[in-house]
């Protein structure tokens, strides 16, 4: 019983050392982070289809309930129902197309940030060839219940300034 015991406090000690190590908590972070990545790159091909097709419901899906939607010069969109709606009032236009790439996912137990890039191609009036505006966002990602939805997600155009100021350069 005694080496039972004792055997028992050697295994909890190792695990206790194990998990507080600096180096296990590096190991742990970027196998939560690779697993999110993959789940939520996947998601993102989904994402690509269900905003190229205009499809506004099922763009939702992929939010949580109180999600928020942050569009560039609009106020948040908070809400399942609330983003719904937003995308269903402001579709592509036929012909468009999205695309949109992960960076970099960085996980740690059920929440996820996701730093990505998109370019969405319009057609022009005249036919002529589309120029791509592209961009950059990020989403805060969490997991309920096994499935990885949205909390938020910002993004802005890479575009110059509207009113063409330029940002200070930074100091030599």
């Amino acid at each position: 019983m005694r080496s039972l015991l004792l055997a028992a406090v050697v295994v909890l000690s190792a695990c206790r050392s194990r998990s507080a190590s600096p180096e296990y908590t590096a190991f742990r972070l970027t196998q939560e982070s690779a697993a999110a990545q993959t789940a939520i790159d996947a998601i993102n091909i989904r994402y690509m289809r269900y905003t190229n097709g205009n499809m506004a419901d099922s763009i939702a899906s992929l939010f949580t309930e109180q999600a928020a939607l942050m569009p560039p010069h609009e106020p948040p969109v908070l809400g399942r129902d609330s983003i719904r709606k937003y995308v269903a009032a402001h579709p592509l236009v036929a012909g468009a197309n999205m695309t949109i790439a992960a960076v970099d996912v960085h996980a740690v137990g059920p929440m996820a940030v996701e730093v990505g890039g998109y370019a969405l191609t319009v057609p022009t009036p005249d036919n002529a060839q589309p120029r791509p505006l592209e961009g950059k966002y990020v989403a805060h990602w969490r997991n309920v219940n096994g499935r990885w939805l949205q909390a938020a997600r910002i993004w802005n155009e890479d575009a110059p300034s509207p009113t063409g100021a330029k940002a200070p350069s930074a100091k030599p």
